[in-house]
């Protein structure tokens, strides 16, 4: 069995989407993230990103955590 292929050619990384509690929100969790490779999925399926909002990183929820800022890792969490 052959993995589809992504944009232009390459190899699509595994990962989940699902429609979030509104219509107009999409959700994606990857495994391994580039910078700019939502965008250009959204668009190769006729849809435009207006907004983007990273939930968590691994493990770590970020809703606590202002824009812009950071904290050490608590003993016991791991990404």
């Amino acid at each position: 069995m052959t993995r589809p292929h992504g944009l232009h050619g390459k190899f699509a990384r595994p990962h989940r989407s699902s429609q979030g509690q509104r219509e107009q929100r999409l959700r994606f969790a990857f495994k391994v993230l580039q910078p700019t490779q939502i965008e250009p999925m959204c668009q190769a399926v006729g849809l435009k990103v207006l907004a983007m909002k990273r939930l968590r990183v691994g493990r770590i929820p970020l809703a606590k955590l202002p824009p812009g800022q950071w904290r050490y890792l608590a003993p016991g969490e791991r990404i």
